[in-house]
């Protein structure tokens, strides 16, 4: 009986380690993301696809019927009709694992768009059940595979487009790249990103997210045809930004869809602090459509670094249109520092000029001069200052309410922000486009922008009417609708 157990525990043994083993010989296919890669996006269509509850709504199921029946009548070859039947039913009939993000990668953005080399890169599933959907395309698509049957490219003399795949993933490139390049990535091990806070990208389980760092966006930027060279050089010798980097994500719940970005790395000269802007809303009446306040604590730092990387003839540029409406830089900081509301007043017309309101903080000793180019310039408006803040406006006076005391205030008041009504647009009453933007906004209440204490995120998102389906539902319902007419 010893011996028995002795034996049986050592066949245990040795399962256990097989498994382990293998967990660890398994692959994420998030490995093959290229290790230069600047900004980098993954798209999550299998959870989204679930929010919108498509294969419940009987409308979607029959449009899929419909073009069942469309592929059948136009599909002469049998085994591509079947593939393509199978894979409209069960996407993963060609091998690919949606329920995981498809990811977009970035590279070598430096030197230019031309050599930036995208990267598009899928989960596997099924390895075998894509070697064959390949085969079965390749008579339409003319697919160039080599001897392994893991690489090649797809497309037309001129436009050929190379990829491979293993067990774990399918990469696609552009007509520049090798397949070899391709089956490089494959062969990485691990996450070869050397990016600070990159893991926080990649094991985001987000819609959609993307990571990059801001130089990237610089770097595309400044690549740009055309771009003004005393810019491009005044940012190549500015490095506030290369150690900073942001993530940005994107999901929907029940009545709401946001978008999330959130920062790292930002260095201490531009760390700012949002304050409570509860009081700026208390100039706006309480029928305001829309509002924006804005009102942040800041440091001798912050004020110095927005400032000090510009060169001699860029602050001369700027310090001359600023003198024109008598304001200088220390201006502009202020104002920052004491506040700035603006806000929309009763319904947003596209026919009637709009009631509009605007209050910056402003220094007494350049207030006046600005007030008295704003009352030249500006026509069916009044300009006032009241010691603190320089106010430009249409709207009537004297309101008993203020906006600071109605619901919507209440989301923006803690740090500020912006939020708009959109139960407040008034569209013209007839023709056939007018209908549809109807339908499209009554899905909407609110949307607004929210950013955090500390100034390190911010959140942009719509609240929906509906809050009893996931916003993704909504949207997709309300499209199904005005496709078919129902």
């Amino acid at each position: 009986m010893k011996r028995m157990n002795l034996l049986r525990n050592s066949l245990y043994a040795v399962l256990c380690a097989c498994m382990l083993w293998s967990c660890a010989e398994k692959r994420d296919y998030q490995t093959a993301i290229p290790a230069d890669s600047k900004i980098v996006m993954k798209v999550n269509p299998g959870a989204m696809f679930a929010k919108t509850e498509l294969a419940d709504n009987d409308t979607f199921n029959s449009l899929m019927m419909t073009l069942r029946g469309t592929i059948g009548l136009a599909l002469k070859d049998a085994p591509l009709k079947e593939l393509a039947t199978k894979t409209l039913d069960d996407p993963s009939a060609l091998g690919i694992d949606l329920s995981k993000p498809i990811i977009f990668c970035l590279s070598d953005a430096t030197v230019s768009m031309d050599e930036a080399r995208p990267v598009m890169i899928l989960a596997v599933s099924d390895m075998n059940k894509l070697k064959d959907a390949i085969e079965t395309l390749s008579g339409t698509l003319n697919v160039e595979t080599d001897a392994s049957g893991c690489a090649g490219r797809i497309g037309k003399d001129g436009t050929l487009l190379p990829y491979a795949f293993n067990e774990t993933a399918f990469v696609a490139g552009v007509p520049s790249m090798s397949s070899d390049y391709l089956t490089t990535l494959l062969d990485q091990n691990r996450i070869a990103v050397e990016s600070p806070y990159f893991e926080e990208f990649v094991s985001s389980t987000d819609d959609i997210a993307v990571y990059s760092g801001v130089q990237a966006y610089m770097d595309i930027l400044t690549s740009v045809p055309g771009f003004d060279e005393n810019v491009r050089q005044q940012i190549d010798k500015t490095d506030i930004y290369k150690d900073l980097y942001f993530l940005m994500t994107t999901n929907s719940d029940k009545g709401v869809m946001y978008l999330r970005a959130q920062s790292f790395g930002t260095p201490d000269s531009l760390k700012t602090v949002n304050m409570n802007v509860s009081s700026l809303l208390e100039r706006l009446p309480q029928s305001t459509s829309a509002a924006l306040a804005l009102k942040m604590k800041t440091t001798p730092e912050y004020d110095r670094a927005t400032f000090e990387n510009l060169n001699e003839e860029t602050l001369q540029e700027i310090n001359g249109n600023l003198e024109e409406l008598g304001i200088g830089i220390d201006d502009i900081i202020y104002a920052i520092k004491n506040g700035i509301v603006a806000g929309l007043d009763g319904d947003i017309s596209f026919s009637e000029t709009p009631k509009y309101s605007v209050s910056v903080a402003a220094m007494p000793e350049t207030a006046q001069k600005i007030q008295d180019i704003l009352n030249e310039e500006i026509d069916n408006a009044d300009v006032s200052f009241d010691g603190k803040f320089l106010t430009l406006t249409n709207m009537e006076k004297g309101y008993a309410k203020s906006f600071a005391n109605s619901p919507m205030a209440g989301i923006i008041s803690q740090y500020g922000g912006f939020i708009f009504d959109f139960s407040r647009i008034s569209l013209p009453v007839n023709g056939k486009n007018s209908q549809i933007a109807e339908k499209v906004l009554d899905m909407f209440e609110y949307m607004t922008i929210v950013p955090s204490e500390e100034n390190d995120d911010c959140s942009f998102s719509i609240t929906f009417k509906n809050k009893q389906d996931n916003a993704l539902k909504t949207v997709s319902n309300t499209v199904i609708g005005l496709v078919t007419g129902k």
